[in-house]
């Protein structure tokens, strides 16, 4: 069933053209001039398949209203109705984008096929619209594909060649100091190897919607510490600092341990990518909410935990970490949600989603990195 506009200030006209389709099967609603027509689409641009509207009117004529009704829908056909022998209104009216026209007096019947022909293009344009951005899905996601594989494909390589050369050293080697720093250093590329493939693995999994996870309650403040202890030793040398502010009275909640820690340890790995010279991390946890449901009839509002991780200026006393990702958090510059592709860790804010929770990403130009998790707070 379709919902049409009439526009005419002749009251007769309107009355004439709403019962002959109202008898066809449709919804039609009238209004005397296009004044009146702007507020009514304005207030529900998607209400109506077609309007029908006259030329001439007071208040506003149907040029104007059509311009006015344009900015917002552009794909609601518009068929005018002009007096006779303004052929050339018809035509000026059709080169801004109306639909079509129809002297009057209105033939019932041509009027109503020139509605139908006007639903079916606009079912054809937007047939092809959903089919052109369905395409389009498509080719970015081969895309980002291509590109994922080309990345981890190089990431793979530097600890095979790692591993292959540091064993030839070993086989050449009379030293047992020597040895054993070669041994060291196959250890590290070995798990790198393997934390390479974890990924990939998780990556497929997320991709084919079959991973597993072992949810346990653990105290996520635990988790985040461990999580930094164990990428300290991955990096070896090198001076970190690491404090943690729980503002939370208690911080246990339901988790995949094995897959949070990795997740945490991928975002200091990123921390550190975004500033290798300062590797000093704060972490904050605050109590918050998170919203669940895929509509307003199935929201549901539950207690959580915020988790804000982020490197600040060495400037910034460790007393004011609090406020200074508060900072970090409201700041709204047009680069505030940009980070740069090879930072990219959507497989681990797949996983975070899958506990039903959030990973947002803020980046201060010339001040810092905020990674703000939130996860809800089970019992």
């Amino acid at each position: 069933m379709n919902q049409l506009l009439v526009v005419d200030d002749d009251k007769r006209i309107r009355q004439i053209i709403k019962k002959y389709f109202t008898s066809l099967g449709h919804m039609v609603d009238d209004v005397e001039n296009g004044l009146l027509a702007v507020e009514i689409v304005k207030a529900n641009p998607n209400k109506y398949e077609v309007i029908i509207m006259d030329m001439m009117m007071p208040e506003m004529n149907g040029l104007e209203a059509f311009e006015e009704i344009q900015t917002f829908n552009l794909s609601i056909p518009v068929i005018m109705t002009t007096a006779f022998g303004n052929v050339t209104l018809g035509v000026e009216f059709m080169k801004l984008g109306g639909s079509d026209f129809i002297e009057k007096p209105i033939s019932m019947e041509i009027l109503a096929i020139k509605v139908k022909q006007a639903i079916e293009i606009r079912l054809l344009k937007e047939s092809f619209q959903s089919e052109k951005i369905s395409r389009q899905a498509i080719l970015e996601s081969n895309k980002l594909k291509r590109d994922f594989l080309s990345k981890i494909t190089h990431e793979f390589r530097t600890p095979i060649h790692s591993i292959l050369n540091f064993s030839k050293f070993g086989l050449n080697s009379d030293s047992m100091e020597k040895i054993h720093d070669y041994f060291g250093n196959i250890h590290q590329s070995g798990d790198r190897l393997l934390e390479l493939m974890d990924g990939l693995l998780n990556y497929s999994k997320m991709e084919t919607d079959i991973v597993s996870f072992d949810i346990k309650r653990e105290d996520i403040c635990d988790v985040l510490s461990n999580a930094f202890v164990e990428y300290k030793g991955v990096q070896g040398e090198g001076h970190f600092e690491f404090e943690i502010l729980n503002l939370m009275e208690q911080s246990v909640t339901h988790f995949d341990v094995k897959r949070l820690k990795q997740s945490f340890i991928r975002i200091f790995d990123n921390l550190h990518k975004f500033d290798p010279s300062n590797n000093n991390v704060y972490a904050v946890l605050k109590a918050t909410t998170i919203t669940l449901g895929n509509d307003e009839s199935d929201f549901v509002t539950l207690p959580a935990i915020q988790l804000n991780i982020a490197k600040i200026n060495e400037t910034v006393e460790k007393g004011q970490v609090d406020h200074t990702l508060e900072l970090f958090k409201n700041n709204n510059s047009a680069n505030s949600s940009i980070i740069p592709e090879e930072f990219g860790i959507k497989i681990y804010e797949n996983i975070l989603k899958a506990h039903r929770g959030s990973l947002e990403i803020i980046h201060m130009p010339g001040k810092g990195i905020l990674f703000e998790i939130s996860l809800p707070l089970t019992k």
